[in-house]
């Protein structure tokens, strides 16, 4: 069984390779100039920054896996050159991670269950968005000589997830080189995109994002684990975004191109970077991506034309 299916991996990848001789194909004389397609892209994203542009706290952010979806029309010229434009769906996700130090105060609110009750009031402020946020935290006393001395410092912890869409216009100029049915493709173009959602996800992956983190252990007790600290209540004030809601892209592909008939199926790697910043408040900041891109082409018979010159009239005596 093994045998057989390597057998007729062979012999498919024999056929595709070198039915490029067939006869099958049309000649390109046959095609229509205009033809339509469609694609789907998978990349990695990465931002390009000198700087990320924060207050007094930890703040990291990483770029995640993305997809794209476009629908094209080409136009072929002469020589094997093609002008492409559509337009594309672009998605992507970026993470981000804050750490913001609290004090504790132990002068604070003490209840009958020997329970501290700190108020915080914590604004964040980056290069990709500005967060302002209250919050209420509990602080339990055990007197077991392991709990949080007066001015303690700990960290209010914010994990969250920010979903991004575009929608581009990518316009370019596609060089095939050859004429048989396997041929090598290279484009370059340049794409403006406008941001159509950015939706900040604070429960991270279906947990919630916000927390405080402390240096003590839980207290523990027959068997039982009491945590020393806790988040009881959240309130987000206010909260801006400082994506660029418009920007421009260049890219480069390099691939390969398969038809057959009137049909066309091509693998392409693509680099991508904006060339406007990413981020309206830093201005260092650029979007790139790589990414592997595939999908069909759709060609048409070329219309036939009749010359009205070359036929008689005829008439009805």
């Amino acid at each position: 069984m093994r045998k057989l299916l390597i057998t007729s991996f062979l012999i498919s990848i024999f056929n595709f390779c070198f039915g490029q001789f067939s006869s099958k194909n049309p000649p390109l004389k046959s095609y229509s100039p205009w033809s339509i397609g469609l694609a789907v892209k998978s990349s990695f994203e990465d931002i390009t920054t000198d700087r990320a542009l924060q207050d007094s706290y930890d703040f990291n952010y990483n770029p995640k896996f993305s997809f794209e979806l476009e629908l094209f029309a080409e136009k072929r010229m002469n020589n094997n050159w093609y002008l492409n434009f559509g337009i594309n769906y672009h998605q992507l996700s970026l993470e981000y991670d804050y750490k913001i130090p609290i004090f504790f105060d132990k002068t604070g609110l003490i209840d009958s269950e020997n329970i501290v009750h700190n108020k915080y009031e914590i604004v964040l402020n980056n290069s990709f968005e500005r967060l302002e946020l209250s919050a209420i935290a509990e602080y339990t006393l055990f007197n077991d000589g392991n709990d949080y001395k007066n001015g303690a410092q700990l960290d209010f912890r914010v994990r969250s997830v920010n979903r991004i869409a575009y929608i581009g216009i990518p316009v370019s100029l596609k060089k095939e080189f050859g004429n048989r049915r396997l041929r090598f493709t290279t484009k370059v173009g340049i794409e403006p995109a406008g941001l159509i959602k950015s939706k900040i996800d604070y429960n991270y992956y279906h947990q919630s994002g916000m927390h405080i983190e402390g240096s003590k252990e839980n207290y523990k007790y027959r068997g039982e684990e009491f945590s020393r600290v806790e988040l009881k209540e959240l309130d987000i004030k206010n909260q801006i975004s400082y994506l660029q809601i418009f920007q421009v892209n260049g890219f480069l592909n390099i691939g390969f191109i398969h038809s057959y008939k009137y049909h066309s199926f091509f693998m392409e790697s693509e680099f991508k970077r904006s060339l406007t910043s990413f981020s309206q408040r830093n201005t260092t900041s650029y979007l790139q991506s790589l990414g592997f891109r595939t999908g069909v082409i759709k060609r048409f018979a070329a219309s036939k034309v009749i010359d009205m010159s070359k036929r008689r009239p005829k008439f009805n005596w």
